[in-house]
C-alpha cells in the first residue's frame, strides 16, 4: 500500500516515521481488522477469471480467502455451530467462484 500525495502532505513535516506512523494509526485504523476485512471481501466478490487459467483464479480467491479466515474473529462455542458456519462459509466462497468465471463455463 502506498500513500497519496495528498495524504503526505499532511505528515511530511513530521520528525521521524515513528510519529508519522503514530499519526497516521490514530487517523486510519480503528483497532480493528474491519476495514480489512472490508476491502478483501470486496476483492473476492469482484474477482474475475478474465481469460486466467482456471488454476490461476482459484489460486488468487484462495489467498485471499486465507486471508479474511485469518482475520476472522467469530468465536463459536457448540459444535453445531461452528459445522453451520463453516458450511455456509464455503458455499458462499463456491458461489464467489462460480460467478467470476469466464463465460464459457456457463
Amino acid at each position: 500500500m502506498s500513500m497519496t500525495p495528498e495524504i503526505m502532505k499532511q505528515y511530511l513535516r513530521l520528525p521521524n516515521a515513528h510519529e508519522i506512523w503514530s499519526a497516521l494509526s490514530q487517523v486510519f485504523y480503528d483497532g480493528s481488522n474491519e476495514l480489512q476485512v472490508f476491502a478483501l471481501s470486496q476483492k473476492a466478490f469482484t474477482s474475475k477469471q478474465s481469460g486466467k487459467s482456471l488454476s490461476k483464479y482459484y489460486g488468487e480467491l484462495v489467498e485471499i480467502f486465507r486471508e479474511l479466515d485469518h482475520r476472522d474473529k467469530v468465536v463459536l462455542k457448540d459444535l453445531d455451530d461452528v459445522t453451520a458456519y463453516q458450511k455456509s462459509i464455503e458455499q458462499l466462497r463456491v458461489h464467489i467462484f462460480l460467478a467470476g468465471l469466464d463465460s464459457n463455463f456457463e
